[in-house]
């Protein structure tokens, strides 16, 4: 089918569909437009900033990071695939991605609570009292 055909036959077609179904075709017509117009070259953000006089190091960079995340604890705990195989065995079979992060965040936390048991690291009763006193008193 040549060019001129192919355009004849697609508004052949068009006029028994229904308005609705016009205006969805002419997006998808904009959106592969769009997606075959060539793809201007992005400049690096060491160019976007090259007349700034910005001279950003390594050590800056890591710098930050450690003022950013220094205070934030990282979670390393590990899961088998085996747990969580299980884990995703006994979600419905459909759920909000949300609750299967609610999920995992607590699964997160009993196994980080169980590895700080399991390496000493608990607290008496009157201590955690105490502690929540300081947070919250009376």
């Amino acid at each position: 089918m040549t060019n001129t055909n192919t355009q004849q036959f697609i508004l052949e077609k068009l006029h028994f569909l229904p308005p609705d179904k016009q205006q969805e075709l002419l997006d998808f017509a904009e959106f592969l437009v769009q997606k075959n117009k060539p793809k201007q070259k992005r400049r690096s953000i060491e160019g976007l900033c090259a007349d700034l006089n910005v001279h950003i190091t390594e050590a800056d960079i890591a710098e930050a990071r450690r003022e950013m995340w220094g205070s934030i604890p990282m979670i390393t705990t590990k899961i088998s695939k085996s747990e969580l195989e299980q884990f995703f065995q006994e979600l419905p079979d459909i759920i909000d991605i949300e609750k299967i992060m609610g999920r995992l965040y607590v699964l997160q936390k009993i196994h980080a609570g169980e590895t700080d048991l399991k390496k000493g690291h608990t607290l008496l009763h009157n201590q955690v009292i105490k502690r929540l006193s300081k947070k919250w008193p009376n």
